[in-house]
């Protein structure tokens, strides 16, 4: 059986029939019925060496859960009067000024005690210091001596 198309002025094209060229096809395997991922055992090179650390070398349990972040601020000021202490803390991004008193708490770290040149902070058994400005009288400057001139050139030949 074979079936006709006419489009352009009676003049038609046959069409093989379907059952004719179904049996012309080559044999195609039958598709697996599900994807299965190898054992993660077969990966323990990738594990072992990892792809995005520098020595490929696996990084240690305990090494990564006791990095402890110290506090990343700079002391300002310190203010002592009879009634209070408080300091000024250069904290953030971008940094701004903080004004913190004993007990206080910045990035987990705790105000413990503060003194006329630092301020002690404290996390857990951690303890932290930020220091004023050295306060050791500044150093004047004496003049230097005057340097020496140059002997007079000699004569080309």
């Amino acid at each position: 059986m074979a079936l006709e198309l006419g489009s352009t002025g009676g003049a038609g094209a046959s069409v093989p029939d379907a059952a004719n060229t179904v049996s012309h096809l080559p044999d195609i395997p039958a598709a697996p019925s599900r994807f299965a991922l190898p054992p993660l055992e077969t990966f323990a090179e990738v594990t072992e060496r990892p792809l995005f650390s520098s020595s490929r070398r696996p990084i240690a349990a305990e090494t990564s859960a006791t990095v402890v972040q110290p506090l990343s601020a700079s002391l300002a000021g310190i203010v002592i009067s009879p009634s209070s202490s408080s300091v000024i803390v250069m904290h953030g991004d971008p940094p701004t000024l903080m004004r913190l008193k004993e007990g206080d708490d910045i990035d987990g770290w705790s105000i413990r005690s503060i003194e006329p040149s630092r301020v002690v902070l404290r996390r857990g058994a951690e303890e932290q210091q930020l220091k004023l400005h050295d306060t050791a009288p500044p150093q004047v400057a004496t003049a230097a001596p005057a340097p020496k001139p140059d002997p007079a050139p000699k004569p080309r030949r």
